[in-house]
């Protein structure tokens, strides 16, 4: 009887021990699960924050690739405004020269008829009394030439002028109209309060290049 219940706790002691081992061996194993699980979490954290750094750094090259577009279209619409201003101003100036010469072949033309009137005149007495100078009887005076050529000079810069007008307002309002496209382009970059400068500015210049 004694030797059975030897047996039996012998036998549930090498069980118990087997057993114990057992455990111990899932315990570490869970323990290195546990270990690499850390592992693998703090591993992800550090992959969240170089990603959320990426991406910062993403959004900023973003804004700066922007920020560049913007100056660049800003740059442009100026050296257009620039160009614009120096065409319209060039423009006035012909205009003004221009107008001259157009008071002055109207001078010309009103001392023209005059002298017509005048040797009109003078020939139409003197036809009575038969003695008429060679000039007056072809209807010229002795500055009639010169006259009659700086009059077809004056009609011809006056033609040019006409000319000049069209082709400068054909290249002015197709600035105007690349100037108005660079500057809507940069706009979407930009705040609407410098859009809105933009767009109050160009019609100044408009009025100014159709005057």
């Amino acid at each position: 009887m004694q030797r059975s219940m030897k047996a039996i706790d012998l036998r549930n002691t090498n069980e118990l021990k087997r057993c114990n081992k057992r455990h111990e061996v899932k315990y570490r194993e869970l323990e290195m699960k546990a270990r690499e699980s850390e592992l693998l979490r703090s591993s992800l954290k550090k992959l969240e924050g170089k990603l959320s750094e990426a991406e910062k750094a993403r959004r900023w090259e973003s804004r700066n690739a922007s920020a560049d577009r913007a100056r660049t279209a800003l740059e442009r619409a100026t050296r257009a405004e620039k160009l614009l201003n120096a065409m319209a101003q060039s423009l006035k100036d012909r205009d003004a020269i221009i107008r001259r010469q157009s008071m002055e072949l109207q001078r010309l033309r009103e001392d023209q008829g005059k002298r017509e009137k005048a040797s009109a005149a003078a020939r139409r007495g003197d036809e009575k009394e038969h003695a008429v100078p060679d000039e007056v009887q072809t209807g010229r005076e002795p500055g009639g030439v010169l006259t009659s050529v700086r009059t077809e000079i004056l009609e011809k810069a006056l033609e040019s002028r006409d000319a000049i007008i069209k082709s400068l307002n054909e290249r002015l309002t197709y600035m105007y109209r690349a100037t108005a496209c660079v500057s809507s382009s940069g706009g979407q970059d930009r705040s609407g309060e410098g859009h809105q400068s933009g767009a109050d500015r160009r019609p100044s210049r408009e009025e100014t290049v159709s005057s």
